[in-house]
């Protein structure tokens, strides 16, 4: 309770030789030691005043209802899985799982940022624009001007 050292006992006594001095020395060492062993009786007779009240309330019997099931689980799955490989195994499965769902959804967030799709609007049929159209087709050839000075 009181972590005190051999040094500090030491140190507490030579202070109380200075104070109180020799004579009266062994006087208050005994007065001490008396209060010390009230307050010793006094916390255990608290102690168990409480473990009384606790008794008396019944609280045990909570106690062991709460515990059965727990101790009933334990006994449930050391039946189950007595090696424990059914554990490993299910853990496995569910760290693939995980690293395989982080994977995709780090590659579909990375097809996200590069097109810059609003998620919350439906996706519209791609339609040729009519630019697109007229880009496509080849130029018309032209036709050669009539010279000015010639006849047809």
């Amino acid at each position: 309770m009181l972590d005190i050292g051999w040094f500090e006992m030491a140190v507490i006594g030579g202070l109380l030789l200075i104070v109180v001095g020799p004579k009266d020395l062994p006087r208050v060492l005994r007065t001490v030691g008396i209060w010390t062993g009230k307050a010793r009786k006094l916390a255990r007779d608290f102690q168990r005043t409480l473990d009384d009240y606790a008794k008396d309330a019944d609280l045990d019997g909570v106690k062991k209802a709460v515990e059965t099931p727990m101790k009933a689980k334990k006994a449930m799955a050391s039946a189950l899985d007595p090696t424990g490989t059914l554990k490993k195994e299910l853990t496995g499965v569910d760290s693939d799982l995980r690293k395989n769902l982080k994977e995709t959804s780090e590659a579909v967030s990375g097809k996200a940022d590069e097109a810059t799709v609003d998620p919350t609007t439906p996706e519209r049929p791609a339609v040729a624009s009519p630019s697109a159209s007229v880009a496509n087709q080849p130029a018309p050839a032209e036709k050669p001007k009539a010279e000015a000075g010639s006849t047809s």
